[in-house]
């Protein structure tokens, strides 16, 4: 109710269990709506508390930058897509001498690109939120704890499977696990070290 008064946009929540993410906010201005729309799957309740609240402090956030008239939108070009392809040409090579298709090495190519590129935008991002939930909505601990350690078991999962780690570029792979790895530390600075991930 507050962030609908303060940014004069209605808020619309709905469950949505066909998203490839536990949850995500389309705002207005980026989606040409009257309304912003937070979407989240229904896949454990217990978290859902945790993924609305992330979500609505996504909005929060823009909403104080766009006052403040620092507000940033960050995004791949052309030029940056390709520049980050280029500098794994060696893994795509690696990955045609398989026999793989090429349709599917370019469509695989994308995808690790773009993934890379949501990670390193929206990480630090995920951290400042998970501090303000932290530390402005006590009540929420409990979900916000077991959303993180969902989130951090998903992740190790995929970091952990073998054709994962056999198929991706090593600069990615690196680049993956490091992102991951920070935001382990600082979960568990988060929680005092009552995580250990």
């Amino acid at each position: 109710k507050e962030l609908e008064e303060e940014g004069n946009v209605p808020i619309r929540m709905i469950e949505d269990d066909s998203l490839d993410v536990d949850a995500t906010a389309q705002l207005a201005w980026k989606h040409g709506r009257s309304y912003h729309l937070i979407k989240y799957r229904n896949k454990t309740p217990g978290i859902i508390p945790h993924l609305l609240a992330h979500e609505l402090e996504h909005l929060a956030l823009e909403l104080e930058a766009r006052a403040a008239g620092c507000n940033r939108f960050f995004v791949t070009t052309a030029a940056t897509r390709e520049q980050a392809i280029r500098s794994i040409s060696s893994d795509i090579s690696r990955l045609q001498s398989t026999g793989m298709a090429e349709d599917e090495i370019t469509q695989y190519v994308l995808f690790v690109v773009n993934g890379l590129a949501l990670q390193l935008y929206n990480m630090p991002i995920d951290m400042v939120i998970e501090q303000r939930i932290y530390e402005r909505f006590p009540a929420l601990r409990t979900s916000q704890v077991a959303s993180l350690y969902s989130q951090h078991r998903d992740s190790l999962q995929a970091l952990e499977d073998p054709k994962v780690q056999s198929h991706a570029p090593r600069e990615i792979w690196r680049a993956n696990v490091t992102l991951n790895c920070a935001m382990a530390l600082f979960v568990d600075h988060l929680y005092a070290g009552k995580t250990a991930f």
